[in-house]
């Protein structure tokens, strides 16, 4: 997990989706999700760096301002779900 505040860059710079796989050892690939809440910054930034996403919705509809995430889930543990059902 990497987080913005403690990195001092903030999507949709896309070094901080290359911070996590790096600290992972690894490349931005096909085993890379990211998993966010904010339409205008998490989810553009998924799509710019080619990997798949997941939006938090938390009751909220998708507005109408960017390309759609591969997966919506409500909560966390929702998000949880779909990464387990999606790497099998």
């Amino acid at each position: 997990m990497v987080v913005s505040g403690e990195e001092g860059v903030a999507k949709p710079d896309l070094a901080i989706i290359r911070e996590a796989p790096r600290r992972c050892g690894c490349d931005l690939g096909e085993s890379t999700w990211l998993v966010g809440d904010d339409p205008r910054a998490d989810i553009p930034a998924a799509v710019s760096a080619g990997i798949r996403c997941i939006w938090l919705a938390k009751g909220r509809e998708w507005p109408d301002c960017h390309v759609g995430p591969n997966f919506t889930a409500e909560e966390l543990p929702d998000a949880l779900d779909v990464l387990l059902n999606q790497a099998q």
